[in-house]
């Protein structure tokens, strides 16, 4: 018997309805909670009204380029860490396969697959949103205020007593960057915030 897996929620999007049946029936075997959409803007709906922790995203529908949709949650910060993975009967050469990890996929499946081979992938893929789930705890139940940014200064994430100590909202400060807060605090402030994630001299 499969394991609980229905903490993981997951997203089929396909304009072929016996794909979409079968991919579902087989991840939904495995106990995954499983929706599905036809369209791209089904998908961009169901996504609104349900976050998922994965979606498995067809290349070319017929609304919407999957391409496109991709780009656009991952350019949102409230759905930028949704795991995507293409997979297309169409797009297989390594061409487009590279096209889609650099629109911020995180896989590429050409299909035809084996029920074996899909589920053995979402398998990696949840392993992957299990440890960021149990990251994310940590860094919320944290008594300090963390900023995480790239090399950048882009913020990628915050925890709830930053947004608390700044009166900012999560949405705004992950469209910030380091030096956007440093502008907007006192110097007395910044070194505060400072102190409290890297505790030290300054």
């Amino acid at each position: 018997m499969a394991k609980s897996n229905s903490d993981i929620r997951i997203l089929i999007v396909d304009d072929d309805p016996d794909i979409l049946f079968a991919t579902a029936r087989t991840l939904k075997k495995e106990n995954y909670e499983v929706k599905t959409a036809e369209s791209g803007q089904q998908c961009l709906d169901q996504i609104e009204q349900q976050h998922p922790d994965l979606i498995l995203l067809d290349v070319e529908l017929p609304d919407i380029s999957g391409l496109e949709i991709c780009k656009k949650l991952k350019n949102n910060p409230d759905t930028k860490k949704i795991f995507i993975i293409f997979v297309s009967g169409s797009r297989t050469s390594s061409h487009d396969q590279s096209d889609g990890l650099d629109f911020g996929a995180d896989g590429y499946i050409p299909r035809p697959v084996s029920n074996r081979e899909l589920v053995s992938r979402v398998k990696s893929i949840v392993r992957l949103i299990r440890s960021e789930k149990r990251y994310n705890d940590i860094l919320e139940q944290a008594g300090d205020s963390i900023i995480i940014h790239d090399f950048n200064g882009q913020i990628s994430h915050v925890n709830a007593q930053v947004t608390h100590e700044l009166g900012y909202s999560r949405y705004e400060m992950l469209n910030m960057s380091i030096e956007d807060i440093g502008v907007e605090m006192k110097p007395s402030e910044v070194k505060r915030l400072r102190k409290s994630i890297f505790p030290g001299p300054f």
